[in-house]
């Protein structure tokens, strides 16, 4: 993620980026956090289990980051 950044940057298959914004996204939160098991894994598995993990999301494609 780069200093400032307020919008995504990921690229499609066609080498578009996508340009959608970023909003907070607490992973492991109890009220707010992902259900899905799988990519609460993942996300454990890359960034650690902290309840109080921060990481931006897009709205756009759901990529993930990290600051």
């Amino acid at each position: 993620m780069l200093p400032g950044q307020t919008v995504c940057t990921q690229k499609d298959e066609k080498g578009k980026s996508c340009f959608g914004s970023l909003k907070y996204y607490y992973p492991f939160d109890a009220d707010f956090g992902e259900t899905d098991p799988n990519i609460r894994s993942q996300i454990a598995g890359q960034c650690g289990k902290d309840p109080w993990l921060k990481l931006y999301r897009c709205y756009s494609c759901q990529a993930l980051y990290r600051n």
